[in-house]
């Protein structure tokens, strides 16, 4: 399969949470499965939803922006398994397969130029998309933790190659990473996936007006598959409602297989790896993704940029994407198929 996987096993897991008498642990049902063939495994469990981290920060590094997203996978962990595991999420619909260990690439990082990161970011495109690519398979939905926004190429191309046909996205997210092909970074893996004929519609919900280049600007406008709203049009001028935005982004997805992508750079005060002041509350995050998720063919979840080490008292990232993922399971499992 690939040698930058790393699988977890049960009693990797049981470092994660702490049980208790009388309660049940979303750790203590999650399946697992044996690296030595994980694809049959993927094919048969019953689990719903495949669980995966990619903590690094290269292509941040790549985008001249502020590293500390390889630390977010392990408090999201942490965060999730501790829940409890009840009428509301059953742990049992969920299989944690493990994470892409790219220490080794990691390695004297802090050394190299730019258009050397850049180099690493694009091997670790090829690296992602292919094993998304091999195990995105019998209606299993990916649930994934970065790392950089970078990873949404990789994501984007490979369940599109599995599928054979290009994929809408959702992303919610105070930037477009729309930036020219300039080499890969965070900022620029939508693009690179338009242009390669792996996105189709892309619908950017909350783009902050202040931080989105002219020329970038005026291409999301003139392109007629993109439909972009602003945070400034939706909380400030008031041209749309949040929730009329939303369905309008919805909407333009259509019924067709898609991605939701949360960059946490949108929520207010979060650590990321370009934390605002001025973004969405946790509560409206969340609600935005139960109703994306309860309303779309979703492929997959990718929740991006959270930087845990930049805050390193409270679990602040991995409890906020622990709810986001058990927003989404519920939501999910709420979800009927248009006919």
């Amino acid at each position: 399969m690939n040698n930058n996987f790393h699988y977890y096993s049960a009693s990797d897991l049981s470092k994660f949470y702490t049980i208790r008498n009388g309660e049940q642990k979303i750790g203590e049902c999650v399946k697992t499965i044996d690296s030595k063939d994980p694809i049959n495994a993927i094919k048969n469990t019953t689990a719903k939803y495949i669980l995966l981290g990619i903590p690094e920060d290269i292509g941040i590094r790549a985008n001249f922006g502020k590293p500390g997203a390889t630390t977010a996978w392990e408090q999201t962990l942490a965060a999730f398994l501790s829940m409890q595991s009840n009428q509301y999420l059953n742990g049992e619909d969920v299989l944690v397969l493990g994470y892409f260990d790219f220490s080794s690439l990691l390695n004297n990082i802090e050394n190299k130029s730019i258009e050397e990161l850049r180099t690493i970011t694009a091997e670790i495109d090829e690296i992602i998309f292919s094993f998304i690519q091999t195990i995105y398979q019998n209606n299993k939905e990916l649930i994934v933790i970065g790392g950089g926004h970078n990873n949404a190429y990789g994501l984007i191309k490979g369940i599109s190659k599995a599928k054979n046909t290009p994929i809408n996205v959702i992303n919610i997210d105070p930037h477009s990473d729309f930036r020219i092909q300039e080499g890969r970074h965070s900022g620029n893996g939508f693009r690179y996936a338009k242009v390669e004929g792996y996105l189709h519609n892309y619908s950017i919900l909350g783009l902050h007006e202040s931080y989105s280049p002219a020329s970038v600007t005026e291409e999301l406008i003139q392109d007629k598959n993109i439909r972009c709203f602003t945070y400034e049009e939706i909380k400030i001028r008031n041209k749309y409602t949040m929730h009329n935005a939303l369905d309008s982004a919805i909407e333009f997805i259509n019924d067709e297989l898609c991605g939701i992508e949360i960059d946490l750079d949108g929520i207010e005060n979060i650590p990321a790896s370009a934390q605002t002041p001025c973004g969405w509350s946790t509560a409206e995050i969340r609600s935005m993704l139960h109703h994306s998720a309860a309303r779309l063919e979703v492929a997959y979840l990718h929740l991006a940029e959270g930087a845990a080490e930049l805050n390193s008292k409270i679990n602040t990232v991995g409890k906020l994407n622990a709810y986001l993922i058990s927003d989404y399971i519920k939501a999910r499992n709420s979800y009927t198929p248009k006919k």
